[in-house]
């Protein structure tokens, strides 16, 4: 016999949490829930994140950094996901599946006004990152695999990447300089790092494995994420690029990245020195 119940998909709930350099993590908020991509505001008094609401739709919603309230921002009955801020903080950029496949909008991130459409899409895309004068944005398309295009506000999409390989989750370095991503071309997801907006080649950031790169504010350190360990490497992205070696900052069973997900689980704060992260819970 098999029993079950019908409904739409229910996802594990957690806990989101600060996580400091050396590991150790306290509770951003006792609420648990099913969150996932959560994304630090640039002032850090807020978190975007994706959450399950309890009509079970994904939707996004503003978590207050130092109180820990929770605000819902959508609610309309199909899938909003993958938050991230404008770097002024004004305007919050995620993917909705309103228009068929989840395609990019953007609405005020107080709340006010509807939301109002970025992109077309017929598979889905998920913006990762902005250059740091908030005039174009990054995102993955998963289209035949998954490539990486920018978009100005207004404009039509450009490809930066046309490969037969995942390449996922691009980060624009706080210069503007550079765009850290993952791809599996080596086999399994590693970090690269190629000039922006090019041309250039790949430089090998991990090895043994890596996803969701995220640069810290002053340009000088990479993180990444390799199974349950968050990992660093010292970088100088000036006019050219240097990177030592990757090693271990911290370890945790924090909820990870899968194959088919082109957006990190985790954010850092702006002075690089803690990470938002989801705790499963017990």
């Amino acid at each position: 016999a098999l029993v079950y119940v019908a409904g739409d998909v229910v996802r594990l709930p957690g806990t989101l949490v600060w996580v400091d350099r050396s590991g150790k993590a306290e509770p951003l908020s006792d609420r648990q829930a099913p969150y996932a991509m959560p994304r630090v505001s640039p002032d850090g008094a807020r978190v975007a994140v994706r959450m399950q609401s309890p009509d079970g739709n994904d939707d996004i919603w503003v978590v207050d950094a130092e109180r820990g309230t929770h605000t819902r921002l959508t609610s309309d009955p199909e899938t909003d996901t993958v938050p991230l801020w404008r770097p002024d903080g004004k305007r919050l950029v995620f993917s909705s599946g309103r228009t068929g496949a989840n395609a990019l909008m953007w609405m005020a991130a107080d709340g006010s006004g509807a939301p109002e459409e970025l992109t077309k899409a017929t598979t889905n895309q998920g913006a990762t990152s902005w250059l740091p004068d908030g005039t174009t944005l990054v995102y993955y398309d998963v289209g035949r695999t998954y490539d990486i295009f920018t978009l100005k506000p207004g404009d039509s999409p450009v490809r930066f990447s046309d490969t037969p390989f995942r390449e996922q989750g691009p980060a624009f370095s706080p210069d503007g300089r550079w765009l850290a991503f993952s791809s599996n071309e080596a086999g399994q997801a590693e970090i690269y790092v190629t000039p922006y907006p090019g041309p250039g080649g790949r430089i090998a950031i991990s090895s043994g494995g890596g996803r969701s790169a995220r640069w810290s504010p002053n340009g000088g350190e990479l993180f990444y994420r390799n199974g349950r360990q968050m990992m660093v490497v010292a970088v100088e992205a000036g006019p050219t690029f240097r990177v030592g070696t990757p090693r271990v900052l911290f370890e945790g069973d924090y909820l990870p990245e899968s194959d088919t997900q082109g957006a990190h689980n985790y954010d850092v704060t702006r002075d690089g020195q803690r990470f938002v992260m989801i705790a499963p819970t017990e």
